[in-house]
C-alpha cells in the first residue's frame, strides 16, 4: 500500500475522526488564548520560555535580561530551562514573527496528531484495536492535555515523546523475542534509534521530571502485558 493510500485510509477512519477532533480542540484553544501571555494556573513557565527564545533570537544566547528565577543573574547563561523547547520557540518566532499564537498553533497541530495517535498505537499493540481507539479518544478530549498543548510549555511535547519511547520499547521488545531470522537487523536498528531519539528528547524537554523508573516498563516488553487482556471489559476484547 502506498503512503498516499495509507494516509487516505487513516483520514477516513474512526482514528482519523479522533485525530481531527483532537486537532480542532487544541487549535481552538490556541486561538482563544491568542498571542497574549497571561498568568494562568500552572503555566507560569511560558513567560520564561518566551523571553528566553526572544533573547536567543537577538543574539544573547540562553540568558535573561534581568534577574530571573531560580536565582539567575541578568546576562548569565542558564541551563535550567529546556534547550530543545527554547530552540523550537526561537525557530517558530524566526519564521513567523515573535508572536506566541504562531507557536501555539504549530504545537497544537503537531501534538494534536501525534499524542492520540501514539496512545492508539500503544493500546493496540498491548491489547487490541478497540482499546487503542479508546485510548486515542480519551487523549484527544482530555482537558488538561488540551490546555497544556495550547500553552508555551514543555509538557505537551514531553508527554508525546515519552509515549513514543514507550511504543518503540514495546515493539522493540516484541521483535527481539521472536526468532532472529524473522526480523531483519535493519528493522531492529531503526526501532532502537527511534527509541534512543525519543528518550533523549524526553530528557532534553523535561529532565527534572524524567524518571529512570520507566525503564522497568521498557524492559518488560509487551509479552507479559498481553496476558492481562482477560482483565478488560468484554467490549474491549479483540
Amino acid at each position: 500500500m502506498s503512503l498516499a493510500k495509507s494516509i487516505f485510509k487513516v483520514l477516513f477512519s474512526r482514528l482519523g475522526v479522533i485525530l481531527l477532533i483532537s486537532v480542532v480542540m487544541r487549535v481552538s484553544t490556541a486561538l482563544y488564548l491568542g498571542g497574549r501571555l497571561e498568568s494562568l494556573p500552572g503555566t507560569a513557565d511560558q513567560f520564561s520560555y518566551h523571553n528566553l527564545a526572544l533573547r536567543l533570537l537577538n543574539g544573547h544566547g540562553f540568558t535573561f535580561g534581568e534577574t530571573w528565577w531560580p536565582q539567575t543573574a541578568a546576562d548569565a547563561p542558564t541551563a535550567h530551562w529546556s534547550y530543545l523547547y527554547t530552540l523550537f520557540l526561537a525557530g517558530i518566532y524566526a519564521l513567523f514573527g515573535a508572536n506566541s499564537l504562531s507557536a501555539r498553533l504549530v504545537q497544537a497541530v503537531i501534538v494534536g496528531i501525534l499524542h492520540p495517535y501514539l496512545a492508539y498505537r500503544i493500546g493496540r499493540c498491548i491489547f487490541n484495536e478497540k482499546v487503542g481507539l479508546f485510548c486515542a479518544a480519551l487523549t484527544a478530549i482530555y482537558a488538561y492535555f488540551i490546555y497544556y498543548t495550547a500553552s508555551l510549555m514543555t509538557e505537551a511535547f514531553y508527554i508525546t515523546v515519552v509515549l513514543a519511547s514507550l511504543y518503540f520499547a514495546i515493539v522493540l521488545a516484541e521483535r527481539l523475542s521472536v526468532q532472529e531470522e524473522q526480523v531483519s537487523d535493519s528493522h531492529i536498528y531503526k526501532l532502537a534509534i527511534g527509541f534512543g531519539i525519543s528518550l533523549g528528547a524526553a530528557v532534553l524537554l523535561c529532565c527534572d521530571n524524567f524518571s529512570c523508573s520507566s525503564s522497568r516498563f521498557y524492559s518488560s516488553g509487551s509479552g507479559g502485558l498481553r496476558k492481562n487482556e482477560g482483565l478488560l471489559p468484554l467490549w474491549f476484547r479483540g
